[in-house]
């Protein structure tokens, strides 16, 4: 009976022995997996700082192009190449403080291959979405585009940019609208299109500081060379922004003054000086003409005073 039970229980425990061997392979072969896929893991990951040392292979190599005024095809196949891998490394390290100037060697690479306008542009936007503050990329992207310029773009350029960019920009920009670029290519008409069109922008965007530089430039320059009566408007929408520079503050009072309007200037001085002023004797000034204004704007409303 005892030879029966064991009997029985080996038999029974009999199939048993293949599923452990099989459980025992199979973690075996999950273990020889999991290690071989961390070799491979190793293996393809960016080595650390690789993709600045490409970047700085690919600087130093259009140097010496630079150097000799190299600009044959097989040297600018061969610089663009370089940065190109350089971008691709920096993009798998995740290291955007040195990808975009990978882009933008990219893209100065471009800009000297007749035919390649739309693969510079490409390389400058990629450029600027990894750093969209970069004022080397601007500047580079600037200058290339603006060559022959409409104003519908050069205005989508003032829209793309973020404000800190724009204030740093954006006299560059009238600049290039008034011909006065190093390309001086912008049509006449269009010229005229964005100087209307951008002060609209400034204010959609809800850019006050930009828009009140903008307008007090504008109004200086046009009574400089223009109407005084226009200028006189464009300082006063200058004014209203609340970011009027002190030099259209005093040129505007001063105007206000002569005409009589004594009120009106009265309340932009008050404004004024609660602001910082740098110059002691530009803010000794608006003081005495504030009181001239009080005194004039009074005996202006008094019974059978002044007009």
């Amino acid at each position: 009976m005892g030879f029966l039970k064991r009997l029985l229980a080996s038999t029974a425990a009999a199939p048993d022995a293949p599923a452990r061997a099989a459980e025992t392979d199979g973690l075996n072969a999950a273990s020889e997996a999991s290690a071989t896929a961390q070799r491979r893991a190793r293996h393809s990951a960016p080595t650390p700082g690789r993709g600045r040392e490409l970047l700085a292979a690919a600087r130093a190599a259009h140097d010496r192009a630079e150097q000799t005024m190299s600009r044959s095809p097989q040297t600018t196949d061969r610089l663009e190449r370089g940065y190109l891998a350089a971008a691709q490394a920096l993009t798998a390290e995740g290291d955007k403080e040195q990808l975009s100037a990978a882009w933008l060697g990219v893209a100065v690479v471009r800009r000297y291959v007749k035919g390649r306008r739309g693969d510079t542009l490409d390389a400058f936007e990629e450029a600027l979405s990894a750093a969209s503050e970069d004022d080397r990329v601007w500047e580079a992207y600037l200058d290339y585009v603006t060559y022959g310029v409409t104003a519908a773009d050069l205005l989508a350029i003032v829209a793309r940019m973020s404000e800190p960019v724009r204030t740093r920009h954006l006299s560059g920009i009238v600049s290039v609208s008034r011909g006065f670029d190093r390309w001086g290519t912008m049509a006449p008409l269009e010229r005229e299109e964005f100087t209307v069109r951008l002060p609209l922008l400034l204010a959609e965007l809800g850019d006050e500081a930009n828009l009140g530089a903008l307008l007090s430039e504008q109004g200086l320059r046009e009574r400089t060379d223009g109407s005084h009566a226009v200028a006189r408007d464009l300082m006063r929408r200058a004014v209203a922004t609340g970011y009027a520079p002190l030099a259209c503050v005093d040129r505007l009072t001063l105007d206000l003054i002569q005409t009589g309007e004594y009120g009106e200037a009265a309340t932009i001085l008050t404004a004024a000086l609660q602001r910082p002023i740098p110059s002691d004797s530009l803010r000794g000034r608006m003081v005495k003409r504030l009181a001239k204004c009080t005194r004039n704007a009074g005996a202006a409303v008094a019974p059978g005073g002044p007009r």
